[in-house]
């Protein structure tokens, strides 16, 4: 089995939480939306188990992280997490969920395909994939690079250098979607929209929740979305 490292830490997850509200709120949606009760469930990337926490009741969760202390922790906060490498094979049965979390995640992999073709083997037949990656090239993004702002042009991670940034992969809309599609997964839900970024929006308060802002992103999520959040379900053998 090939080694990687992980680059992330249990402080980066706790110091996090917060900002990950919206993404949790979304998650709560899906559950309304699709019913998500007595369903069999696994996220890849768990971290602390704060995602999995909203679907615990009435459905039987499973964690899958790199970080073996963040594993440990969330396993003893009542959600059972294994700690296994993202980019190997993941020693859980084949065909044996119905919904798979992978949130933020791909981005810090060196091979994000490969991460999502286990998410494919281990969802029953026209199972749910929810997936969110960071959006670096927004229109905000795009100034701050010309503006001299280097890698992290969302200001993610200010405190590590470039060459040590815990981000290795970047994402446009169009790119995340066709890496969706070769891997055998078909849109059913593209809720980017939900987290608009506009230049000057902190000088706005209003502006990046309301319905211009969510519009904008809707309409090019390229430019407009500051993530790309896909629920997307698996394609049998011929893509059907």
């Amino acid at each position: 089995m090939t080694v990687h490292s992980v680059n992330y830490s249990e402080d980066l997850l706790r110091a996090e939480y917060h900002k990950r509200e919206p993404i949790r709120k979304a998650l709560q949606m899906v559950k309304q939306k699709y019913d998500v009760q007595d369903w069999d469930i696994v996220e890849l990337g768990s971290g602390l188990g704060h995602n999995l926490t909203i679907f615990s009741q009435k459905n039987r969760v499973t964690g899958v992280e790199g970080l073996k202390a963040a594993a440990e922790e969330a396993s003893a906060r009542g959600t059972p997490t294994i700690s296994v490498d993202l980019q190997d094979k993941i020693p859980l049965e084949s065909g044996s969920f119905d919904l798979v979390l992978c949130l933020d995640v791909l981005e810090h992999l060196v091979d994000p395909a490969r991460c999502l073709a286990e998410a494919h083997r281990l969802l029953r037949e026209n199972g749910l994939l929810v997936l969110n990656v960071p959006n670096h090239f927004s229109l905000s993004g795009r100034l701050n690079i010309a503006l001299g702002s280097g890698i992290d042009s969302i200001k993610l991670f200010p405190e590590f250098d470039d060459w040590k940034n815990p981000h290795v992969r970047f994402f446009r809309h169009s790119s995340i979607t066709k890496l969706l599609q070769e891997r055998q997964f078909k849109i059913d839900a593209d809720w980017s929209s939900f987290f608009p970024s506009i230049p000057l929006a902190n000088k706005l308060p209003g502006l990046i929740s309301s319905r211009f802002g969510r519009s904008l992103a809707r309409w090019t999520p390229e430019l407009f979305a500051g993530g790309f959040f896909l629920i997307s379900r698996k394609l049998g053998i011929g893509g059907k």
